[in-house]
């Protein structure tokens, strides 16, 4: 868990992970430069669960959230890696579930290449009220794309960080790759995602094992509506500076994969979505 100004709402996390059914695990955290009480909470919880969380962070240097998870990843050792935000609430069953469907992979043989799975997601408001059911089906966002790197690359992410469970395999992949994260926008779960279903495998839990905070404050969050073609073309016209910068931050990351991302095909994934997701009216 990387937490920033998160006082707000961790202890409803981390008492989240303590209720787990699957307990056979250890939590670490390191604070990013918090300056909200976040890091007596965290201490708080050390004390009392020694033995379950450990705080790794040395001076709390503020890294950005992406960076700060890569961070972890280069300072943690175990078989399996699941990403963990300071906001969200896990149900009872998340570890246990994304465990089995991790491990029905191992047992097929492939527990030597990288591998991730991840759910869906329960969207609630700040105060755990229920807003949507399914992320994936109120959001249109379909998990097979998560298989496709282009389609990943270009539909809506329906493999959340926060959602994971994944290998040491695709740890090491990852960190070989760690500048990739950026600094304000994560995309430390992209990374996996990418490297999973270029060299590895990905698959996922059918079924909501997260509520997904929305508390306006959200590194990524979620957006309820598409825009329409009619939509898309004025913004670009009204403001195309800023969206050759969201262009960039969304796809100029991808150079530092370690395979060659063909830009025409990623193009006409663009196009191909563009054609059929969007309509002309709002």
């Amino acid at each position: 868990m990387s937490a920033y100004n998160g006082a707000k709402y961790i202890r409803e996390q981390i008492d989240s992970l303590l209720v787990q059914t699957y307990q056979d695990f250890v939590v670490y955290i390191r604070v990013d430069g918090s300056t909200d009480g976040t890091s007596e909470i965290v201490d708080d919880y050390v004390k009392r669960y020694s033995e379950k969380i450990k705080r790794v962070d040395v001076g709390g240097e503020n890294l950005g959230c992406g960076q700060s998870f890569m961070w972890l990843l280069e300072h943690s050792q175990a078989d399996y890696y699941m990403y963990c935000d300071q906001d969200d609430v896990w149900l009872p069953t998340k570890i246990e579930e994304t465990l089995a469907k991790m491990k029905e992979h191992d047992d097929t043989g492939h527990g030597n290449l990288p591998c991730v799975v991840f759910t869906d997601a329960i969207i609630v408001d700040a105060r755990m009220n229920t807003l949507f059911d399914s992320l994936w089906e109120s959001n249109h966002r379909n998990p097979e794309d998560a298989k496709d790197i282009y389609r990943y690359a270009v539909y809506r992410q329906a493999a959340l960080g926060c959602t994971m469970i994944f290998n040491n395999e695709a740890r090491k992949a990852a960190l070989l790759v760690k500048q990739f994260p950026d600094r304000k926008q994560g995309q430390h779960d992209r990374l996996i995602v990418f490297l999973c279903a270029k060299l590895g495998e990905v698959d996922y839990v059918n079924k909501p094992l997260i509520r997904y905070r929305q508390h306006g404050k959200n590194v990524s969050s979620y957006m309820s509506r598409s825009l329409s073609r009619t939509a898309i073309i004025k913004a670009w016209c009204s403001s195309p500076g800023k969206y050759y910068e969201s262009l960039k931050c969304r796809f100029g990351r991808l150079k530092y994969l370690p395979f060659k991302v063909s830009w025409v095909k990623l193009v006409l994934t663009m196009c191909g979505k563009w054609i059929n997701t969007s309509g002309w009216k709002s």
